[in-house]
């Protein structure tokens, strides 16, 4: 029965008789853990707000430097110049937050090809 229950997202199994202290703790891990989540997923939609007002090129570009290759790598895939990928870089991280930048693997490949994103590195 306590895995059953720890499967299916159960923070603590307590078996009886428990000690109330063991309930407060197991009701406070509990908040800490949701109060995580929810700070999460509203960094996430701050981020994902962020995101969506880069241009079309400047998401390309920057899956390919979230995916670790160097701006020449990336001029040669997109077929422009090491310059207008130098441009775009750090235009595009001023718009998303440069603090943000090293979370982007995680949600990155939910929003643009993974074909694209093999090797997370965060933003440069």
């Amino acid at each position: 029965m306590s895995v059953t229950a720890m499967k299916g997202g159960a923070i603590e199994f307590l078996t009886k008789p428990f000690r109330h202290q063991d309930l407060l703790d197991a009701i406070q891990l509990g908040l800490a853990r949701d109060r995580a989540r929810l700070e999460y997923q509203k960094s996430m939609v701050a981020l994902r707000a962020r995101f969506e007002t880069l241009t079309s090129r400047e998401r390309e570009v920057m899956a390919l430097v979230v995916a670790g290759r160097l701006n020449k790598q990336i001029a040669y895939e997109i077929g422009v110049s090491e310059i207008t990928v130098k441009s775009i870089v750090p235009r595009s991280c001023a718009r998303c937050g440069r603090l943000l930048c090293p979370i982007w693997p995680g949600w990155l490949t939910n929003w643009i090809s993974p074909a694209k994103v093999s090797k997370p590195l965060g933003c440069i």
